[in-house]
């Protein structure tokens, strides 16, 4: 039983059923970690008693787990008449079913973010996906992969830089001793053994934060036991919904027995970023720190609480980007209420400026003389495989240096902020920031009050001229 709505309703119905003793073999909840984990423990709970867990419940990482153990303990009764629950957290079976040019983009993501196990162990579940063997692996370190099977396997072809990059994954892989029959065969094993029945009073628990539901394995566990997906709401922008930190911070206030003040919340809400275990570690810090008082105010928000938005001054300029006046005013107001110095900010602001120049030079003076054609004027394209294969190579490398060290996607992106503006509106722009820093300095002028003029001439609809006097100057 897969359920995707209701899921407080779902896991309550489960609970009930194994609290009466028709616990399943199998159980998977997916979705962000803090629902996941919180269904897990709860299942524990009711079938488990504490003094049973030394010996009857064994958790495995999923990241990093030898599955072949994982299914030994699974033919293995428990200890006594008590059951025996096997948890692997943060499984990555049944999860890597996406397109897979999108998982190899993820992929070289956390590699450039120096996460190389979770790369590795990424590349060969991909690769096992795609019906490689251990063979195959191994003789990717020469000769580099024709371009059929690069599309084969990655859904387009690679740049230089990322086949390089692809041998660097699996020489690191090969140096951990990790194999794609790992991840090849166990996913099939656990099928079999699902289908053919798990040791007496066994219980498998999955966590997860994706899943592909066409898998075998998906269906086998549905078809034998129970699952939930957790939904959580985001904005476009991927920031969590306030529906979705109302959740979050009601489940956290719940176990504390704590309420929070409208007021509270607000701020709660703007300084929470967009991770969902994060908003609840911040919550149950504010639930700490007022001790037996049972209301959170403003004033603990901000004394208990870290600003778990450091990316706000990003936000701020990529609204800045948009034009998007009503946020720029909200973010610039959230920077502004924590202290962030408005000379960081104007560095930050000068910095997302000159990097719209490059990029908006780059679309005039190299991509439009080479890609736009007569009567028909460039425009980038709004795929990224697309700009990957089309565009990138058409870039001068004297001009990728200037951007410096970025990946393919943040150029990708960079260069879609960039169409939207001329290169008039960008050095005006510049002159009125390097204006706001120099005035800044050297005025009494409020900080609010200066940045507010510059960012309503920046978003202004039709543009209008960036050069106006401050105020103050």
């Amino acid at each position: 039983m897969t359920s995707h709505a209701g899921e407080r309703e779902t896991l309550d119905r489960i609970l009930l059923q194994a609290r009466e003793g028709k616990a399943k073999p199998v159980y998977a909840f997916v979705g962000e970690r803090f629902f996941t984990q919180q269904a897990a423990k709860a299942l524990i709970d009711v079938v488990l008693r504490p003094e049973d867990r030394t010996w009857n419940l064994e958790r495995f990482e999923g990241q990093s787990v030898a599955w072949q153990r994982v299914i030994e303990t699974l033919r293995t009764p428990g200890f006594g008449s008590s059951p025996k629950v096997v948890w692997v957290v943060d499984c990555m079976l049944a999860g890597n079913r996406r397109p897979p040019a999108v998982v190899f983009e993820e992929i070289l993501g956390l590699w450039g973010a120096d996460r190389k196990k979770p790369a590795a162990e990424a590349l060969l579940a991909l690769l096992a996906q795609a019906g490689w063997s251990d063979k195959d692996l191994h003789a990717t370190t020469s000769p580099v992969l024709k371009p059929e099977e690069e599309v084969r396997l990655f859904g387009r072809q690679l740049q230089p830089e990322e086949q390089k990059e692809l041998v660097q994954i699996v020489g690191y892989a090969s140096s951990l001793g990790l194999s794609v029959s790992a991840f090849k065969s166990a996913e099939d094993e656990l099928v079999g053994l699902l289908r053919s029945g798990l040791a007496p009073r066994v219980i498998l628990l999955l966590t997860m934060g994706t899943v592909d539901e066409k898998s075998l394995l998906w269906k086998a566990i549905n078809k034998v036991g129970h699952a939930v997906v957790f939904s959580v709401e985001r904005e476009r922008s991927q920031a969590l919904s306030r529906t979705a930190m109302e959740k979050v911070v009601r489940i956290v206030l719940g176990r504390y027995g704590k309420t929070l003040t409208p007021a509270a919340f607000d701020l709660l809400a703007r300084r929470g970023g967009n991770d969902v275990d994060i908003l609840a570690n911040e919550v149950e810090k504010a639930c700490l720190w007022v001790g037996e008082r049972e209301q959170i105010d403003v004033a603990d928000v901000l004394s208990a609480t870290s600003d778990l938005a450091e990316s706000w001054v990003f936000d701020f300029c990529a609204a800045l980007n948009r034009r998007n006046l009503a946020d720029c005013l909200r973010k610039l107001d959230d920077l502004l209420l924590r202290g962030e110095p408005a000379a960081r900010l104007v560095a930050l602001v000068a910095r997302e400026l000159r990097q719209l120049v490059l990029a908006k030079e780059c679309l005039q003076y190299d991509l439009e003389p080479r890609l736009g054609s007569k009567g028909r004027h460039f425009r980038l394209p709004s795929n990224y495989s697309v700009f990957q294969k089309s565009v990138l190579p058409q870039i001068p490398k004297a001009r990728l240096d200037e951007f410096g060290k970025v990946h393919p996607f943040v150029l990708f992106r960079r260069l879609q902020d960039a169409e939207t503006w001329t290169l008039k509106e960008l050095h005006a722009a510049v002159t009125e920031l390097a204006q706001l820093d120099l005035t800044l300095k050297s005025s009494g002028s409020p900080t609010r009050t200066l940045f507010e003029a510059f960012i309503f001439r920046w978003c202004a609809e039709p543009r209008r001229q960036l050069s106006a006097p401050l105020p103050g100057s």
